[in-house]
């Protein structure tokens, strides 16, 4: 007679553990389902900062292009001496925007001027 209680009792106890086994299971799948999303989310992140850094470097370096081509044109123009003083102008913007440049890639993880 008391056989059949303890039977009962040991196959409860194994569907209880299978239940918790399902359980963790689940838990596990849906953990590293969010440790995906999480993951593809800094993907993202990332890839939108390199575009916005690339998209900024080439505004900054379209903007130099065009500084330089409008002082070329003005050259004939110029004294020797006016000249030098756009030359030097010209030459701390790009410095400028180099600088910002390496800074925000620098926040950023990128690398440039390298």
């Amino acid at each position: 007679m008391l056989v059949a209680p303890l039977i009962c009792s040991k196959m409860m106890n194994h569907t209880d553990e299978k239940e918790t086994l399902s359980k963790q299971s689940e838990v596990n799948v849906r953990l590293e389902m969010e440790i995906q999303n999480q993951t593809q989310k800094i993907i993202d992140m990332e890839h939108k900062h390199s575009e916005s850094i690339d998209s900024m470097k080439r505004s900054m370096m379209l903007e130099s292009l065009d500084m330089i081509k409008k002082l070329l044109s003005q050259r004939d123009t110029m004294c020797d001496e006016c000249h030098k003083g756009v030359y030097h102008t010209l030459k701390e913007e790009i410095t400028k925007h180099t600088f910002f440049l390496r800074q925000i890639s620098w926040e950023f993880g990128v690398v440039f001027g390298a």
